[in-house]
């Protein structure tokens, strides 16, 4: 699934977590965290940035 991600924090986002290469749990709730590929604990959005950047820099 390469070129596909998402950011969420809830439990109405698994789906959509379950449909991309990469998930970022951003704050996420408890379900989120469980099947999120990476985890952002910020008041930053920003700091999903290098996140994103090291997945997507060879697309």
């Amino acid at each position: 699934m390469g070129g596909r991600g998402a950011g969420a924090r809830g439990r109405s986002d698994l789906s959509l977590f379950a449909a991309v290469g990469t998930s970022i749990g951003f704050n996420p709730a408890p379900q989120a965290r469980a099947v999120a590929t990476h985890v952002v604990d910020s008041g930053d959005l920003t700091a999903i940035v290098p996140l994103l950047e090291a997945q997507f820099s060879s697309v």
